[in-house]
């Protein structure tokens, strides 16, 4: 939040969420501990038919994943739809879109970069635009996502650990569908930090 500016009520706090002035993490502060919010996102409201199928506003916001760009976007356009709705004018984040557009043309299929990780590569390389910064940002993909040989072949959605805001290296995954009745596969993830090893399994 700019200059650490103190809202005191549930639009201020989406409306500076929808703008760009709130970061993520401190809008998933307030969605989950501030009960003046969750009581208005949770009033009878139409808006979409996507929402209306999950209940309320507020269970449609606990839904999203609002640690990546995907579900930033998705969250930001909702509330902007219900700003719209109630007559509430705010100036919509250019930004967020933008960020959206880079963040999808440079990620590669094994890997969801969360937001925090996606801003802290922007930072690296301020100053650049369009392709420049398209081809900046896949390098800096290279040089924090680290694998021995090839990169993860998920089954279900990526998940690449990171400790400490820096990345595990990928060593390798198995096959360990024997012990299970479904298709299952383990992924080897090391930390250099602490000389250690973290797995993950995925079914399918």
């Amino acid at each position: 939040m700019t200059q650490n500016t103190r809202l005191n009520s549930p639009i201020e706090i989406i409306i500076a969420y929808v703008e760009g002035t709130l970061s993520s993490s401190e809008f998933i502060n307030e969605l989950y501990h501030n009960p003046d919010l969750e009581k208005l996102l949770s009033e009878p409201i139409h808006i979409a038919p996507y929402i209306d199928q999950i209940g309320t506003l507020y269970l449609y916001l606990l839904s999203l994943d609002l640690n990546h760009a995907g579900g930033i976007l998705d969250a930001t356009h909702t509330l902007s739809l219900y700003l719209t709705k109630k007559g509430i004018s705010f100036n919509q984040s250019k930004t967020t879109n933008s960020n959206f557009d880079i963040y999808l043309k440079i990620q590669p299929k094994w890997l969801q970069i969360p937001e925090s990780c996606f801003q802290k590569l922007l930072a690296e390389i301020p100053g650049k635009t369009g392709k420049e910064l398209e081809w900046a940002l896949k390098q800096k993909i290279k040089e924090h996502f680290h694998f021995l040989k090839k990169p993860p072949r998920w089954l279900q959605d990526t998940f690449w650990p990171i400790e400490n805001d820096k990345p595990l290296i990928f060593i390798d995954q198995l096959s360990i569908s024997p012990l299970f009745h479904d298709e299952t596969q383990l992924y080897i993830f090391y930390n250099e930090e602490n000389n250690s090893f973290i797995t993950i399994k995925q079914s399918i």
